[in-house]
């Protein structure tokens, strides 16, 4: 009860008449703002301390972010020189197939060259054989 309070209390009659007994009122009342203020200030000092922690926290998760960000950023370059690699890769399995189907190509032109020469060859030797003798010399 505040010291104001107490005096209205007085005059209404509801603390002691004697200077002693207010005094000694008076006084237990100020241990108890005191012990009050003290609780106040221990739940402050609690507040700044779960306040610090907060902010210990968040500095670390910060920190912890920028690495994070970092580490992804490293990770993806790595990626992309696979990814380019890669590329470099599958451009000469492209040249090295298209190569391949050209050499198919190639061989199975040969061939049918190789079978064409041999019908003609068939049908020169059969024209040669049905004209009479002394004809082509």
């Amino acid at each position: 009860m505040f010291p104001a309070l107490a005096l209205q209390s007085v005059e209404d009659g509801a603390l002691p008449v004697s200077k002693e007994a207010q005094i000694d009122y008076f006084k237990a009342a100020l241990v108890e703002e005191r012990r009050k203020s003290e609780e106040k200030e221990q739940k402050l000092a609690e507040m700044y301390t779960l306040l610090a922690q907060r902010d210990s926290a968040v500095r670390q998760l910060t920190v912890t972010a920028s690495e994070e960000h970092e580490r992804i950023a490293m990770l993806e370059g790595t990626l992309q020189q696979h990814k380019n690699g890669l590329d470099s890769k599958m451009a000469a399995l492209h040249s090295a197939l298209a190569r391949e189907r050209q050499k198919e190509k190639a061989s199975h032109i040969l061939q049918q060259l190789g079978e064409a020469e041999a019908q003609v060859e068939a049908q020169a030797s059969v024209a040669r054989s049905a004209l009479p003798d002394g004809v082509l010399q």
